[in-house]
């Protein structure tokens, strides 16, 4: 039904280039540059600092945002209503270990779904944060999206996840309000828990809930 063409490798020892585009057989109404996931350069100006430009993902918190969609095993409602492959602009920090990363990123609204729309389309602020404390690892970030011009979606997505050699666990806790009257009703709770036997099986459970007003 579609292939996935990837190509990337480094043009300077300073600037990088990444590109990931699906293929598909039957793409209906939906264009070529829709199906680029990927499409950008990255210039890291020393082991610190590094900026983006190009289509690339948003940059928001949460595991089951943040794993190929093969291994989401099942979505939660709020995942299935992000498009997250985006044009946007990013610069990031990069602690000394390598283990922290601080993003702040300008991108298209996921509120007007196809890249295609990009020359009137509305814009989202993210500000990401990676970190790894060797068992326990965290994907935050603050966003504010457009949905109508000057009127914004703001989120806060909190993912936290406990990682050991034969198990992990995940809990994203995700809240979205566009005044102050939604706080702390609309919310997602998406937690995931796998034990690894081997290479090849793995047993999981997931569950999900989800309110929106």
């Amino acid at each position: 039904q579609y292939f996935n063409f990837i190509l990337g490798g480094n043009l300077t020892n300073k600037l990088s280039y990444y590109l990931r585009q699906r293929v598909i057989a039957n793409p209906g109404s939906v264009t070529f540059f829709d199906n680029t996931d990927y499409l950008y350069l990255d210039y890291a100006f020393n082991k610190n600092w590094s900026a983006r430009a190009g289509k690339e993902a948003l940059a928001l918190g949460g595991f089951e945002y943040d794993a190929p969609p093969i291994d989401v095993l099942y979505s939660s409602f709020c995942w299935e209503n992000i498009y997250c492959f985006q044009l946007a602009a990013s610069a990031s920090y990069h602690s000394n270990d390598g283990n922290h990363t601080l993003t702040a990123q300008v991108a298209t609204s996921p509120y007007l779904h196809y890249g295609s729309y990009y020359k009137n389309s509305l814009l989202g602020y993210n500000v990401f944060w990676s970190g790894n404390f060797g068992h326990f690892k965290t994907l935050y970030s603050i966003s504010m999206f457009e949905r109508e011009r000057g009127k914004f979606m703001n989120n806060i997505a909190l993912g936290n996840k406990v990682v050991f050699k034969k198990w992990d666990w995940y809990v994203d806790l995700i809240h979205r309000a566009t005044n102050t009257k939604q706080i702390l009703k609309d919310f997602s709770i998406v937690s995931c828990a796998n034990v690894y036997f081997n290479d090849y099986v793995n047993l999981f459970v997931k569950g999900c809930y989800e309110q929106n007003f």
